[in-house]
């Protein structure tokens, strides 16, 4: 666990947090799995004459779900920063997350 050494009195939202970060960066996975061959726009037609093109709901919900990600990831980064992981396990499982979030924000911009 990334929390492994994080004081549960002190902090005792670091695992649930973790528990939530770890969930958040699995489902993303899937979701870009499922993505990865959408059109980011699409074309509809109501049925009452109203044809146009809109937004994917998939990438509109990929983007809400990857904010709330960073946001996790941030709330973790905060309760970690004073007990930061111990072990070589924990580290890298915490500089994984951070590489990720970091490689999807340059993506981002």
């Amino acid at each position: 666990m990334i929390t492994e050494n994080v004081d549960k009195t002190a902090h005792p939202l670091a695992a649930d947090l973790e528990a939530e970060v770890l969930w958040q960066a699995e489902r993303l996975r899937e979701a870009r799995a499922l993505i990865k061959d959408a059109p980011i726009v699409m074309a509809y037609d109501n049925g009452g004459g109203q044809k146009g093109i809109r937004k994917n709901p998939m990438f509109e919900a990929y983007a809400q779900l990857f904010n709330a990600f960073v946001r996790g990831m941030q709330a973790l980064d905060q309760v970690l920063e004073g007990a930061a992981p111990t072990s070589e396990g924990a580290r890298m499982k915490l500089d994984n997350l951070r590489v990720m979030v970091s490689d999807r924000l340059k993506v981002a911009k």
